[in-house]
């Protein structure tokens, strides 16, 4: 067991559980066994990279962030963004009652946050 795999294995749990989803429930969906999901899960193994590709597309995460980065099972993360883009809404439209239409701040924020 190596600190990359017990990353990954962390990240994993925190998806499928953000996910409501069971390890033999996600396990499904990417075409392996549950016993599998449960060996990255506690670091044991790791998966090759297409099963990631896999895992990536179904949580809709980046790979780096599965691989390097921490991900949270704080799921008030999506409230936030939404609170954010209505912000972001309500200022563009008393920008263009004055003239200026259209900040494109929001798209230039919203790439940091991959959608599912």
């Amino acid at each position: 067991m190596n600190d990359r795999n017990t990353l990954f294995g962390e990240n994993i749990r925190r998806l499928r559980k953000k996910n409501n989803l069971t390890q033999n429930e996600f396990a499904e969906k990417i075409e392996v066994s549950g016993k599998t999901v449960s060996k990255w899960e506690m670091g044991n193994t790791y998966p090759d990279r297409r099963k990631i590709l896999k895992i990536a597309k179904v949580f809709g995460v980046r790979i780096g962030d599965l691989e390097d980065g921490y991900i949270t099972e704080d799921v008030s993360h999506d409230k936030n963004m939404e609170q954010i883009i209505c912000f972001m809404n309500e200022i563009n439209k008393k920008l263009c009652r004055i003239g200026v239409c259209q900040v494109k701040c929001v798209s230039s924020f919203l790439h940091l946050f991959p959608q599912p």
